[in-house]
């Protein structure tokens, strides 16, 4: 799993950060509350605590390995704790 990601912030769009860790580019979904302050912080360091899942959009369908950023461990910890409320997954939450 991964948990931590620390690299270059290159853009923001549509509630995903894009880090490049040394030559890959990693898409990571952000808090919409986090995009604001994030975006006065393009082209500088940043690290995100993370959570690592798969995404699916039914039976039989394939899945996509997404990534989660949070700037903080507290809000991570805080994400998964919510998710554990029946009926709230990791896109609606």
């Amino acid at each position: 799993m991964i948990t931590q990601l620390t690299g270059n912030l290159i853009a923001i769009d549509d509630g995903a950060a894009h880090v490049q860790v040394a030559e890959l580019t990693y898409e990571v979904l952000i808090p919409a509350a986090d995009s604001m302050s994030l975006a006065a912080r393009i082209g500088q360091p940043v690290k995100f605590h993370t959570l690592h899942y798969l995404e699916g959009q039914g039976q039989g369908s394939s899945f996509w390995p997404r990534l989660i950023g949070f700037q903080s461990a507290t809000d991570r910890a805080f994400f998964e704790l919510f998710t554990t409320v029946k009926g709230i997954g990791n896109r609606k939450a």
